[in-house]
């Protein structure tokens, strides 16, 4: 559908718009194993995808907080993936330049889903960001004391 129509539709026309969040949402959806069984060209597109309609949003709809939310999540979790990725090439080592980028991004999705009702999905994955917050501090407290223990 993208490729048919971004021919004589704009790339921020709502129905491209709407059929790239969709197929944002669904990369990572179809196995148990989500992102990490994803390729490295489909975890491209859903960042790509992630980030222009988060920009998008953002100038649009400022107020839209509930889908630039979930929008978020879905951007940090692939980012995360490409910097876990990158890590098992590059080393342990450099993990630590790789998730300060989803941590800010998280950190931005459990923002602005804060006041969602845990009853809807929203409110699960608000509650499901502030989880993964914690877990990314621990990480990221690990990971900068790990130097530390192996220069004493």
């Amino acid at each position: 559908f993208i490729n048919h129509c971004s021919s004589y539709l704009h790339p921020s026309h709502y129905y491209m718009t709407d059929v790239s969040l969709a197929l944002a949402q669904m990369v990572g959806q179809d196995s148990e194993l989500g992102l990490a069984a994803v390729s490295e060209d489909r975890l491209l597109l859903k960042t790509q995808l992630c980030r222009k309609i988060a920009d998008l949003l953002e100038v649009l709809a400022p107020a839209e907080t509930r889908l630039r939310g979930m929008l978020l999540f879905e951007l940090h979790a692939a980012v995360a993936e490409t910097g876990r990725r990158q890590s098992h090439t590059e080393g342990p080592v450099v993990m630590l330049g790789y998730i300060t980028e989803p941590r800010k991004i998280l950190s931005e999705s459990a923002a602005l889903l804060r006041h969602e009702p845990p009853e809807l999905p929203e409110g699960r994955v608000s509650r499901q960001a502030r989880i993964n917050l914690l877990e990314l501090d621990a990480l990221i407290r690990n990971l900068s004391a790990a130097p530390t223990l192996a220069s004493t």
